[in-house]
């Protein structure tokens, strides 16, 4: 019995460490990203890799990097959220040392971007609702649906003639070829690259 009950602690200890090493290594890379980019709200960071001390030390990688940023400000559009969820981290092993998360490789990045509807609002001066996965647009009374399209740089919606458009982020958030869709309250800009955007990359890339 005491020998099974040295052998949990044991393992307690060493999970319990583990969640720390990883979570400090989190809140080391909220701070890089904080401290790199103007006009952002809040970070938040989270990395998906268990065990992370023993994943890192041997294979120098873990499965993936979710970052998330809150009210960034200050582009063609404003943006409620933009989240960067990248899979297949390939890192530095000197993050073990220091808590500090060097990427040195991506397989791949998927991109979303968060575009409220009073932000649509107020860049088209159109009476838009997005609901139900589609987006309507109020004209003369009369409560029509609208296409929505990435054309030429902007997302575009289409109706009775009118063309509504919403300015993209700007390509260092989204460095790929970007689609739309109609969530509740939002349009969602997105898209899949194969590196991290440079506002990112320049915050946990060792220089």
């Amino acid at each position: 019995m005491r020998r099974a009950a040295l052998l949990v602690l044991a393992v307690a200890l060493l999970l319990g460490g583990d969640r720390f090493a990883s979570g400090y290594a989190s809140s080391r890379t909220e701070d890089a990203i904080g401290d790199y980019l103007a006009g952002v709200a809040d970070v938040e960071v989270d990395i998906d890799s268990f065990p992370f001390v023993g994943r890192l030390g041997v294979a120098g990688s873990v499965s993936r990097l979710d970052i998330r940023l809150t009210d960034v400000l200050g582009q063609a559009v404003n943006m409620a959220s933009v989240r960067f969820d990248a899979r297949g981290v390939e890192l530095d092993r000197g993050a073990l040392l220091g808590g500090d998360v060097y990427v040195t490789d991506v397989r791949e990045v998927r991109v979303a971007a968060r575009i409220t509807e009073g932000e649509v609002r107020r860049l088209t001066r159109a009476e838009v609702d997005l609901a139900d996965g589609r987006a309507t647009v109020t004209v003369a009374g009369a409560r029509l649906g609208a296409d929505v399209a990435v054309v030429d740089g902007t997302i575009r919606l289409e109706v009775a003639g009118l063309d509504l458009r919403v300015p993209l982020p700007d390509t260092g958030f989204l460095p790929c070829e970007v689609d739309a869709r109609v969530v509740e309250g939002a349009l969602v800009a997105h898209c899949v690259a194969d590196e991290l955007p440079s506002f990112i990359a320049g915050a946990v890339t060792r220089r």
